[in-house]
Order: C-alpha cells, then structure tokens, then sequence
C-alpha cells in the first residue's frame, strides 16, 4: 500500500475515533477543562497525531491507548460524583478575589493575578469601579463572575431620558498600584499629583500602603489597602 493510503486511512479512523472519544468525554472536555480533562485532550491528541503519520507504528496499539486515555477521565468523574474530597481534587474550588469593594491579595496570588488582569476582569464585566463589586469570584474552569452592590446596576441615560454630554466619563482608572503613583493615569483624570497626596492625607493613609487606588474625573477616589480589613472610599 502506498504511504500516502495508508496515512489517509489511518488519518480518517483516528479523526473518527477522536470524535466519538470527545464525545464520550462530554461538552466539559470543550468548555469547562478541568486540568486532568486538559492534560488527558494533549495525550489523546498527541497519540493521534502519531499513530496516523509514523508508518510504523502499531496502529492497533495505538487506538488501545487513546482509548485508554479517553477511559481514564471517565472512570475519574464516575469516583468523583461519589466523593466530594476527589472532585474538588480534580475541578478545585472557587476562589473569591473581591468581597464588599475590597481586594483579597493574599486569594489574588493564589490565582496568578496581577491586579491590572483583575481591573480587566471587571472592565469586561461592564464595571469600572472598584467599590461597586460585593463580590468578585474566579470559578474552577477559569470564568470571572461578580455581584454589584445593592443599588449599583445603574440606570441609563435612556432610561432617563437624557443625553449623554461630550467628554463626560464616571469611568475610573487605576492612579496608584502596589504603592507606586501612575502619573499618566493620573493626569488623563485632570487632576494633579498634589490633590491625589492632600486626599492621602486626610485620610491618614501613606501611598506605599496603597495596594489599589482607582479616581474617576468627578474626583472620586477609591483606595484599597494591603490590610485587606481596611479599605477607603469617598
């Protein structure tokens, strides 16, 4: 048989095999990976790529292991719908990274997230304010999810019947981050370096314990200290 048949058969079995396994893994596999659904869709995927070009693999061989592969995290979720301790082994558990406008540093770095990909987070979510979030979660698969505070999903201007003014913005921006003055940020919000040091003052709070301190250019500043007990608002 010419090398070129017998890749192409063997690449069609293998596609063939890879679907129905995916399928049989279920739409977590696609959606909601868990790092042991993660690591068995690389190897399953690596002996496809294998035994469907190397010619001479035991090809045979070969579908017994993705087989086997795609069995395992099966028989793993089977144990783990009976056993709670396993199946927050597997999928872990959630982690709150905001709670009541303030930021849980110490659960921040246990998530590998800097407080820029948090700000990013919540900007996506459609919230710019720091202070308006009861909660900010980052679920076992990955996904961000939140709950604003009571009375802040706002009303439009639409709503109100109102339009909206040129160069009118509540959005807020990030002016200090890990005690250290971002003077661009700063400066977009029209106020100057002085004011932000005043504020600081009258609240008694010195800048290097500022982990977080977001202003929009209505002059409303919000500060989160390292002490996760303290935060500031105006």
């Amino acid at each position: 048989m010419p090398d070129w048949l017998d890749i192409s058969w063997k690449s069609v079995v293998t596609i063939l095999s890879l679907f129905v396994m995916t399928r049989m893994l279920g739409k977590k596999q696609l959606s909601q990976l868990n790092y042991f659904h993660y690591i068995a869709g690389i190897t399953i995927g690596s002996i496809a790529a294998f035994i469907s070009t190397d010619l001479e693999a035991n090809f045979l061989i070969g579908l017994y292991g993705m087989a086997l592969w795609a069995f395992i995290p099966l028989l793993f979720e089977w144990f783990a719908m009976k056993s709670l301790r396993l199946r927050k082994w597997l999928d872990g558990t959630p982690t709150v990274l905001i709670e009541k406008g303030r930021i849980l540093e110490d659960n921040l770095r246990k998530a590998r997230l800097t407080a820029d990909e948090l700000i990013q987070e919540l900007r996506v979510k459609g919230v710019y304010r720091l202070a308006d979030v009861e909660f900010a979660v980052l679920e076992t698969d990955g996904q961000f999810s939140l709950k604003k505070m009571p009375g802040k999903e706002p009303a439009t201007l639409e709503d109100l019947g109102l339009k909206p003014q040129e160069g009118a913005s509540g959005h807020s921006v990030v002016v200090i981050l890990d005690g250290k003055l971002m003077e661009d940020n700063l400066k977009s919000t029209g106020f100057e370096p002085v004011w932000l040091h005043k504020q600081l003052a009258k609240r008694k709070v010195k800048m290097k314990d500022v982990f977080l301190a977001q202003l929009d250019r209505h002059g409303q500043l919000d500060i989160d200290l390292y002490d996760d007990k303290m935060s500031h608002h105006s």
